[in-house]
């Protein structure tokens, strides 16, 4: 999953306002309207008071969306104010008094998807206001941790800690999210707690439109790799994979982004000899990846071997698609609840396997012809129509809260 740098929040406590446009609301709100929205300081009585408690940021795709969601529904979705230190002591310490204090006359409380650590005092406190609790599954803590960056050893001390922290996360919650049918029913059957688990899926933002090919001329099969560089994306496949006779001297490869493991993907690049077809750019905004994918046939998806990367459906492949642009990704359960919407357009390896992608990358050059716009239209509407039929069971839910 990809994101920016995030930027330390200073916010007021906001409020997001706006009635229902129909009675099946889209999930996508403009730039614009999300801006204006989250300008709204005045609340409007008779409509739920909606908490949405620990995001990164206010741009993360996860929860911007899904707050966009709930104020078309016609809630008051409000934000409390996190302060600019919130990783350490003090910062938590505002966290909860800003929350106490906003949570008044709230009917829900949601706790953002890397805030499942708060689950516990979040829930005792929706329990003292009289409010449903809504947790966010979204990043777990075992499966970041130990699953993916293998920090620690799965039985040691924090393995465990990890563990109670994501059992006590569901246990709280009334309700909880998680982003495809995979992981849903992974949770369902791993618990054996009788919770609600529902899957809303992470979509493309509004910026993703399918857009005209950038100098679509150019020689080369232009590739597009943008994250955090996590160890879910297997940055280090998709460099082997470069190293390939059919592929090297036929593509050009941008990697977008900053994390961890960048410095080692730039020594590799240099070791392989890939530095002539290779650029890296640091993070850019979230808006100007449009741009970027714009200027590249191909959007190279997650190539990771964890349990995650083969249940997840990852934000830049649902943003590749709706762009309009070829996705390659690998091969998991969590890609057939979308397949059929993709057609050609999305294109599958073996989990963590260098040939594999350098063969699907090979074939695409074969196919690279200057008259070809390269631009796919069509899933872009079908997975949209798609992602808006699974948000409609939120909002079927919140009904129910409210009878």
């Amino acid at each position: 999953m990809y994101w920016p740098a995030f930027e330390p929040l200073t916010l007021k406590p906001t409020i997001v306002s706006d009635a229902p446009a129909s009675d099946r609301p889209s999930t996508h709100a403009s730039a614009t309207a999300r801006q204006n929205q989250e300008q709204t300081h005045v609340i409007t009585s008779g409509r739920p008071r909606i908490i949405y408690f620990a995001i990164p940021s206010l741009d993360y795709p996860r929860n911007s969306r899904i707050r966009a969601y709930l104020a078309e529904t016609g809630a008051d979705v409000v934000i409390p104010d996190l302060g600019i230190d919130h990783q350490g002591w003090k910062g938590t310490i505002r966290r909860f008094f800003s929350l106490v204090k906003e949570s008044r006359g709230a009917s829900v409380i949601v706790l953002a998807e890397f805030g499942t650590k708060y689950a516990l005092p979040a829930k005792i406190l929706a329990r003292f206001r009289g409010a449903r609790l809504i947790v966010d599954g979204f990043v777990g803590m075992y499966e970041t941790h130990i699953g993916d960056w293998a920090d620690h050893s799965p039985s040691s001390l924090k393995a465990r800690l990890y563990r109670l922290i994501d059992w006590v996360a569901f246990r709280a919650s009334d309700l909880y999210l998680i982003d495809t049918e995979v992981r849903a029913e992974a949770i369902r059957s791993h618990y054996s707690l009788s919770r609600l688990v529902m899957s809303l899926p992470v979509g493309a933002p509004s910026w993703a439109v399918p857009a005209p090919l950038r100098d679509p001329a150019a020689g080369k099969l232009r590739l597009l790799y943008y994250g955090n560089y996590i160890p879910l994306h297997g940055t280090d496949t998709i460099i082997e994979a470069l190293t390939d006779p059919r592929v090297r001297e036929a593509v050009s490869v941008t990697f977008i982004g900053d994390g961890k493991l960048r410095a080692r993907a730039e020594q590799l690049v240099v070791e392989r000899g890939l530095s002539g077809i290779v650029t890296f750019v640091d993070a850019v905004p979230s808006f100007e990846l449009a741009n970027a994918i714009a200027r590249h046939h191909v959007v190279l998806g997650v190539f990771g071997t964890s349990d995650k990367a083969g249940s997840v459906i990852a934000n830049k492949v649902w943003q590749g698609l709706a762009s309009g642009r070829m996705v390659i990704t690998q091969q998991s359960k969590a890609l057939l609840e979308i397949a059929q919407y993709c057609g050609p357009q999305l294109r599958t390896t073996a989990p963590g396997n260098p040939v594999a992608l350098a063969d699907e990358l090979a074939d695409l050059v074969g196919q690279l012809d200057p008259g070809t716009d390269w631009v796919f239209s069509g899933a872009a509407q079908a997975l949209e129509t798609y992602v808006e039929e699974k948000y409609s069971s939120l909002r079927l839910q919140l009904a129910t809260w409210q009878t």
